[in-house]
């Protein structure tokens, strides 16, 4: 203690007070460290995310090599049905059509949940075949990146094409139950689940919508149609309804988002 003539002034003890403070000094601490270590889980599942996406962007072959793809093809001889596991895929052979397609489908490298998938179109052109000079095969050729079909499966404005397409004999078939079924509500109901469940064409399509006598039967079902499926035009709609009323109700769906 410090005197001033009679009156003593008592000093506080700097170790008693560092001793209080401790036990918030430990707390604070604690919840520091808390709040650390979920910010730091977050960023290290960001930059792994980033990084994966960006080595595939990149045609990176340690992660290349860990995606399975599933391929798949039609109008192909043979058809194709296997999986690929490197970064490149190559494919050159004889086509049954002049077009053929081929499906490439992964899982998600972040979420093993998600699926992408892409069609690629090939066109196949005429060839001499080389024993034979009097008959012409169709031959295709293609190379795909694991990068580019990244690319394209993530673009959200690329319009989605369905697979297997259906093919003639299955549409003959389909029409032929159409044909067979009497009462317009079963044909509707035929038609909209075959539609949701095959891969059809704008053509096949069409040839379901004008299987229903009833136009106003016929509008109803195109409602029920996703538009992103396919794009419809006016000449379309002409085609379909004869009846101008109803004509005119269908052109106002094409301006519908």
């Amino acid at each position: 203690m410090d005197c001033l003539f009679t009156h003593c002034i008592a000093k506080k003890d700097p170790l008693n007070t560092l001793s209080a403070s401790i036990p918030l000094i430990l707390a604070i601490a604690l919840l520091c460290s808390g709040s650390c270590a979920v910010l730091f889980a977050q960023t290290a599942e960001s930059n792994s995310e980033a990084n994966i996406i960006g080595e595939l962007a990149l045609g990176d072959s340690t992660h290349s090599a860990q995606l399975e793809v599933h391929v798949q093809s039609v109008r192909t001889r043979p058809e194709v049905d296997s999986l690929w596991t490197d970064s490149i895929w190559q494919w050159r052979g004889t086509c049954s059509a002049p077009t053929a397609l081929f499906h490439f489908q992964w899982y998600d490298p972040i979420d093993s949940f998600l699926t992408h998938s892409v069609v690629k179109e090939v066109q196949c052109i005429a060839e001499a075949n080389e024993i034979n000079n009097t008959e012409i095969t169709l031959v295709g050729e293609m190379t795909a990146s694991v990068s580019g079909l990244y690319e394209q499966a993530t673009d959200s404005a690329a319009r989605p094409k369905c697979f297997p397409p259906t093919s003639v004999q299955q549409m003959l078939t389909i029409q032929q139950k159409m044909d067979e079924t009497i009462f317009e509500s079963e044909k509707m109901q035929w038609a909209l689940q075959t539609i949701n469940a095959k891969c059809l064409n704008k053509m096949q399509v069409k040839q379901l919508l004008l299987s229903i006598p009833s136009e106003d039967r016929r509008l109803d079902l195109l409602k029920k149609i996703p538009k992103a499926d396919h794009v419809w035009t006016t000449a379309d709609m002409k085609e379909i309804f004869q009846l101008q009323f109803i004509e005119q109700k269908a052109l106002r769906l094409l301006d519908k988002p």
